[in-house]
């Protein structure tokens, strides 16, 4: 059987429309899972993190967020000077909803609060801090990758 061009056209767009087809079904079969349980309560607290953010700078010094591998754990390190009243530590992890895990601010008396690293998955992380004194609220985030 000889082919003419109108024919491999024909197969050739086939082959494409049936390529794509698949695709769009692997994708719809996928979890999505690229936004937190609570995208639009966390997006509409924006502008009131934004102005917790700006509280940083009363601080004696800016909070840290570091991996310390002597101790082998995530640290979280306030000023000693700041008073938490209350406050909740959030790790966020973008590609898996699933994972996200949070815990009340509970700094030790040198401001730090660990968090073991064997006890966290390896990967990006987001971490959120939210915590209030006695005047002001305030707000840190920092992303972090847990090797």
């Amino acid at each position: 059987m000889k082919l003419n061009w109108g024919t491999g056209i024909v197969i050739a767009f086939i082959a494409f429309a049936s390529f794509i087809g698949y695709m769009v079904v692997q994708f719809f079969q996928g979890p999505v899972n690229m936004v937190s349980k609570n995208y639009y309560q966390e997006e509409a607290a924006y502008l009131e993190n934004k102005a917790k953010t700006s509280n940083l700078s009363k601080l004696d010094k800016l909070p840290e967020l570091r991996i310390d591998t002597e101790q082998k754990a995530v640290v979280f390190e306030l000023p000693v000077t700041a008073k938490v009243k209350e406050g909740i530590i959030k790790f966020y992890r973008p590609s898996d909803q699933d994972m996200d895990f949070q815990s009340s601010l509970q700094p030790n008396a040198n401001g730090q609060q660990l968090f073991p690293v064997n006890e966290i998955a390896s990967g990006r992380w987001v971490v959120k801090v939210e915590w209030k004194d006695e005047q002001y609220p305030y707000y840190f985030e920092q992303s972090i990758v847990i090797p």
